[in-house]
Parts: structure tokens; C-alpha cells; sequence
């Protein structure tokens, strides 16, 4: 959930093309992920948007001493179409390795419709699951491309990137996340210089999980969640630049470190 984060672009045949009216940018993002204050993980990530169409990608790998003892690392990328009001993904795919464990899922989206999806390992019969329904895998984002979030012009274009419910579909689960704003500030240090919006942030799990587990209980419960969002230079699009979980075992934040904007590179088809 915390970074469930370039392929190359392509052309999308599974949606229709989207009006190119989001400037062309390139968003090179890096991340420390810590677990009560300790080196947890770190994460890349590289957003790509060009002509209507957006491609997103994240690696991570645990770090230091935590990868002895659970060395874990995983690649994320999504592709779809882009305009100034929503995003539209196409394909999603995800491979997480921890020790001798890995886990994968392979979607093709349409109109924000899952159309094919496969996910490794499958979930295990149990009568408390809640099943997911052939509408639950409608009208979603796959996780990745979640992180691209549109803000709406006027006055106060950031505070409108929370108080929104973001319907996530990510293999397994089909959850919300539910946002709200909680205050903008004026960061002058770090890797982003500027105005930033912090939300509120509640997970809220739709079908595909097991509501008697006690790490469910805990997040659905879980009231310690926010996220700060910065704006991807002129494009109307916010990413999170941090975010804060409180656990069963502590509290997890990811920090960027670098966040750099700029001008796409011309791809190979140019």
C-alpha cells in the first residue's frame, strides 16, 4: 500500500487516446523508507509524461542491516493516458521478491475497467474473505498510477488534491483510499522547495480481504495516515513527497530525498 512505484511509452490500443492538454514532463523522485526512525528501504521512482500519455515506474530494495534478515525488493511500473482532469491507466504490472518469496500481478485496465488480471501467489480459500465481485474490479486505479493525483484550477488548486476517495484495485484487494485536507504548508528545505498540501488519509478495504485479521482491523481502524503532496511543476498533478503510517509494530515514513522536475528527454520513437 505504502509504494505499491519507467516502462517505456507505447501505444495504448486498450483505451482511447486522451486529449494532450498536461504539460510534458519528467518527475525523478528517490525515497528513504524507515521504520521508527531506522533505514527500512529505499525507492526510485520515474513519472513520465508525454504527448497524453503517462508512464510510471518505482524499484526499491531494503538496506543495511534489515536486509540480512529480509531482503526484499520489488519493480512497479503502469502506463495509460493522461488529461487534465484523470488519469486512465492500461497496463500495470508489479514484481515483489522477500527472501525466497515473490509475488506478482499483470493487469490490462480499459476505461478504468480491469479487463485481464493475474496475480501470484493466489489468495488462499477462507470462509471470512470477502470475495471480490465482477464490479469491484470497475471504475479503479491499480496502485501505482494512484499516485498521480489532479488538482482542480482555482483558488486553492492543492488543498482540491485531498478531500477525494481514491478507488484502488491492486491484484488482490479492492479498497478506497479517503482523503482529506488537513493543512497546506511552505516548505524552503529538502528535495522540495514551495507549497505542499497534507492529507488525511483512511484505508478502507472494499472486497479481497479478511476482515477478522488483526492488521486489518488495525488499518481500517487506523487514524495515524496522512500524506504530503507537491506539485509535479506545471502539469495540475500533485506526488507524495511523504508519507506516514502508523503500524501493529510502529510507525513507517517515506521521505523523498530527491524530487526533481524537468523536461522529458526525447524517447527513442522521436
Amino acid at each position: 500500500m505504502i509504494l505499491s512505484l519507467l516502462a517505456t511509452l507505447a501505444t495504448i490500443d486498450a483505451v482511447d487516446a486522451a486529449p494532450a492538454d498536461v504539460h510534458d514532463v519528467e518527475l525523478r523522485a528517490k525515497f528513504r523508507i524507515s521504520f521508527l526512525g531506522f533505514d527500512l528501504a529505499r525507492a526510485n521512482l520515474i513519472a513520465k509524461v508525454e504527448h497524453g500519455l503517462y508512464a510510471l515506474r518505482v524499484g526499491y530494495k531494503t538496506t543495511g542491516l534489515v536486509k540480512v534478515f529480509a531482503a526484499a525488493t520489488g519493480d512497479v511500473s503502469a502506463t495509460g493516458v493522461i488529461d487534465s482532469a484523470r488519469i486512465m491507466p492500461a497496463e500495470f504490472h508489479e514484481v515483489t521478491k522477500e527472501n525466497s518469496h515473490e509475488a506478482k500481478v499483470d493487469m490490462t485496465i480499459a476505461q478504468s475497467n480491469v479487463i485481464e488480471s493475474q496475480a501470484i501467489p493466489e489468495v488462499s480459500p477462507d470462509p471470512d474473505r470477502v470475495a471480490v465481485r465482477p464490479e469491484d474490479r470497475r471504475g479503479i486505479l491499480d496502485p501505482l498510477s494512484a499516485v498521480l493525483i489532479p488538482t482542480v484550477k482555482g483558488k486553492e488548486p492543492l488543498g482540491s488534491a485531498c478531500n477525494r476517495t481514491i478507488p484502488v484495485f491492486d491484484g488482490w484487494v479492492r479498497f478506497n483510499i479517503v482523503m482529506t485536507l488537513k493543512e497546506t504548508q511552505t516548505l524552503d528545505k529538502g528535495p522540495f522547495k514551495g507549497e505542499a498540501v497534507v492529507c488525511s488519509v483512511r484505508w478502507v478495504p472494499i472486497a479481497g480481504y479478511i476482515p477478522t485479521r488483526s492488521g486489518t482491523k488495525f488499518m481500517m481502524n487506523n487514524k495515524d495516515l496522512d500524506v504530503t503532496l507537491a506539485p509535479i511543476g506545471d502539469t495540475g498533478y500533485v506526488a507524495p513527497i511523504h508519507i506516514g503510517v502508523q503500524t501493529l509494530h510502529g510507525h513507517v515514513d517515506v521521505d523523498a530525498t530527491d524530487f526533481i522536475v524537468a523536461k522529458p528527454e526525447p524517447s527513442a520513437a522521436n
